[in-house]
């Protein structure tokens, strides 16, 4: 009786939340430890709250609610599923509901500059208690609230909003948002008591897979655990080589596609070449554009990914340097247009060669037509399509009107 009335006397010093409320000291010994190991001492006090679970996912209903009620969701969608980065059958609300509301232990908010505790009862119980008296820390919020921390510290020293300001692309808001991740993942892993951090960040890969649904497309999986794993890649490196001194001066020039996330030894050397295409409609004033992006490497690898095997994908993708798409909705069909640029001929040409072999596949073997060297060009029911290549730039196009095709062909090989 002595030792468990020992360990419900010592638990209460560890936990983040008992009895339904906050133990701000807790809270400030966890700052402490975290700062020390990040080297980055707070400028003012961190802003900690509880939120209840329930309110959590009910503002993630209220979000989903009003993305589709303007139906910017079902937008994402029907472009993606354009690209074919996801099926066009795929949920993507249904998606986003299961997979951001599962109750997270906390979260560090940028815009408020605040960091909520979320309550969540449900996740202790007697030997996570037993375990946390031993080792005196917080089993159930430890880690991953010195994650939120790290991100909170990190914020006073760099503005972490700033780091994804400007018009980025999805891709470059990816790669940007992989460094803070990266960073905060690290300083959690050493607060946890350290080790061989690489291995943890193939554990950690592995379990945020094993979360995924069964259906969901490995784009998006991979958009979710690239930005803690890559991320952590690419902060390792820098601690190495000039400990967190040099992780605070990437701040200045973070990563800037998921090519670097991809193969982090091109951090921060090979930097994108710039791709446009038009961000105004493509000949008829009633075409509607839903998508102006960049997808990066990944982007551009998930795609083959769906139809040849990963490793000719992979290596068809591996050379990318740049690119840009648009979509349109126009007034009977969808229309693609999607630029890129390529580190040489021979990965332009290989890159040609595979969407060329998707085309094939994905359209069931559509009619090829006349075309001059460099490109190959088919008709369908959805219009014009065709994979044109020049130097180390590669141009397709899917669902071009027949009588446009000429036009949309030399406006982009011009820009």
């Amino acid at each position: 009786m002595r030792w468990i009335l020992l360990v419900g006397l010592v638990s209460c010093q560890h936990k983040v939340v008992a009895w339904g409320e906050i133990d701000r000291d807790v809270v400030v010994d966890l700052v402490a430890e975290v700062a020390r190991i990040r080297e980055t001492w707070p400028t003012r006090p961190v802003r900690v709250k509880l939120q209840r679970a329930r309110d959590l996912r009910a503002a993630v209903e209220r979000d989903l609610a009003d993305d589709v009620a303007s139906g910017s969701i079902a937008r994402r969608q029907r472009a993606w599923g354009k690209i074919g980065l996801v099926p066009w059958d795929f949920d993507l609300a249904a998606w986003e509901r299961r997979t951001y509301g599962d109750d997270p232990a906390g979260y560090y908010l940028t815009s408020e500059r605040k960091l909520y505790v979320v309550d969540r009862p449900a996740f202790r119980s007697d030997l996570l208690e037993v375990w946390g008296a031993i080792v005196g820390r917080d089993p159930a919020y430890g880690e991953a609230l010195a994650h939120e921390v790290a991100h909170a510290l990190v914020d006073q020293k760099h503005d972490l909003d700033s780091l994804l300001k400007g018009e980025l692309t999805s891709d470059q808001e990816l790669a940007r948002r992989a460094l803070a991740e990266g960073d905060a993942t690290k300083v959690a892993f050493e607060w946890d008591g350290g080790g061989s951090f690489s291995r943890h960040l193939d554990r950690l890969e592995d379990r945020i897979g094993a979360l995924s649904d069964e259906g969901t497309p490995e784009w998006l999986s991979a958009r979710i655990s690239l930005p803690y794993v890559a991320g952590g890649r690419i902060v390792e490196r820098l601690h190495r080589r000039g400990g967190w001194s040099a992780v605070d001066r990437a701040y200045g020039s973070p990563p800037q596609s998921s090519e670097q996330l991809l193969h982090p030894e091109r951090y921060p050397s090979d930097r994108p070449t710039t791709v446009t295409v038009p961000a105004e409609p493509i000949g008829e004033g009633s075409d509607r554009r839903i998508l102006h992006d960049s997808v990066g490497e990944l982007g551009m690898r998930s795609v083959l990914r769906r139809h040849l095997p990963r490793n000719r994908a992979d290596a068809a993708a591996a050379g990318w340097d740049g690119d840009a798409v648009g979509v349109w909705e126009t007034g009977d069909g969808m229309m693609l247009v999607w630029k890129s640029a390529w580190d040489s001929e021979r990965d332009a040409e290989e890159w040609a060669d595979a969407y060329a072999e998707l085309v094939e596949e994905s359209y069931g073997n559509p009619r090829r037509t006349a075309a001059p060297p460099g490109a190959v060009r088919w008709t369908s029911r959805e219009g014009a399509i065709g994979v044109e290549w020049d130097g180390t730039e590669v141009l397709v196009y899917e669902g071009v009107p027949e009588p446009r095709r000429a036009e949309l062909v030399s406006r982009l090989s011009g820009e």
